[in-house]
């Protein structure tokens, strides 16, 4: 009686225990195969924005609609669908379908970033900003770079500069090596008049960009006018013309080529050292040049006023006026060449 007893207390134990078994194994099932229909979901919306992307607008729809089938609880299928509605003109449900995405997850820095680009494309900046700032608080959202560009790029919109700065040194800090942020901190700095700050930003560049290379560009020679204004103006203290008028046509084409030898150090900035030096001895050369024109165009001026009054007296001074007429037209020749490049 006691081995029968022990026996049936043994075998309701193995059932009991295979009984466990089987639903541990039918839970497990279960939610393995939750993962690959979620998974499978993510794939077809992000094959449905490369279809969209490629303006196979058909397939782009068929792909987004099957993910939202298959996995209606997550917001990737829904802001990825608002997306489309959006670039396919239907803006209002677009709204509809971000919102839903953020109702599902509302903490989700994903959501919100997304939401907040469809914001700032419409219109709404500040709200937008607001958004990209609740995406960067989610601490498993691993694009807070995108989301403080995005906010520094729509504050750009509203304008506000200074916000925008602000967050362009946020997105910098997360990701240093960022080429979008460098490049538009550089356009800030160049738009404040703030040329060699711009210049020194463009140096972290890992690599030079199209973009960077025109921006280097249009800086160097905003700084090669503030150089020559400098000169302008120690020539203008130190200038001695007895008349304001005729200085600057005498001197005005030896200005131009100045400038145009500063512009040609501007575009050999990445020409080899000893092209450098050939342009700065040219820049000197057309400085000495100017100095000497002056001098000649002052005494230019003496000899004509000069031959004038002696052109009013007697004959007996005709041949001291030819002579000074000869030495004036030669001055004016001598002032009126261009300097060899």
């Amino acid at each position: 009686m006691f081995s029968f007893f022990r026996l049936f207390i043994l075998l309701s134990l193995f059932y009991f225990l295979s009984a466990c078994s089987t639903v541990k194994s039918l839970s497990s099932s279960a939610n393995d195969d939750d993962e690959r229909i979620t998974q499978a979901a993510k794939i077809n919306t992000q094959l449905g924005i490369a279809y969209l992307q490629n303006n196979n607008i058909t397939r782009a729809k068929q792909k987004l609609l099957l993910a939202l089938d298959e996995a209606p609880n997550i917001p990737e299928t829904w802001y990825s669908m608002a997306y489309y509605l959006e670039a396919t003109g239907n803006k209002p449900e677009a709204e509809k379908y971000y919102l839903k995405a953020l109702k599902i997850a509302p903490n989700r820095g994903d959501a919100q970033n997304n939401y907040g680009t469809f914001l700032c494309r419409s219109g709404a900046y500040q709200s937008a900003v607001e958004r990209f700032l609740l995406a960067v608080k989610d601490p498993d959202y691993l694009d807070a770079a995108d989301a403080y560009e995005n906010a520094g790029l729509c504050s750009l919109k509203i304008p506000d500069n200074k916000q925008a700065s602000q967050y362009l040194q946020q997105a910098l800090l997360v990701d240093p090596s960022r080429t979008s942020v460098i490049i538009e901190l550089a356009e800030l700095d160049y738009k404040s008049g703030k040329y060699h700050a711009a210049r020194a930003r463009l140096t972290q560049l890992i690599a030079p960009t199209p973009q960077s290379v025109e921006l280097s560009n249009r800086i160097n020679v905003e700084l090669a006018k503030q150089n020559l204004a400098k000169y302008a103006k120690l020539d203008a203290k130190k200038s001695m013309a007895p008349e304001e008028k005729t200085q600057p046509i005498l001197l005005s084409g030896n200005n131009n080529h100045l400038e145009n030898l500063m512009r040609n150090m501007i575009i050999a900035n990445n020409a080899k050292p000893s092209q450098h030096k050939i342009l700065e001895r040219k820049i000197i050369h057309s400085q000495n040049t100017l100095k000497k024109n002056k001098l000649l165009a002052h005494k230019s001026y003496a000899m004509k006023k000069r031959m004038i009054h002696l052109s009013k007296s007697k004959s007996k001074h005709a041949y001291k006026a030819l002579s000074l007429h000869r030495r004036f037209t030669r001055h004016k020749e001598l002032i009126g060449k261009t300097i060899p490049s």
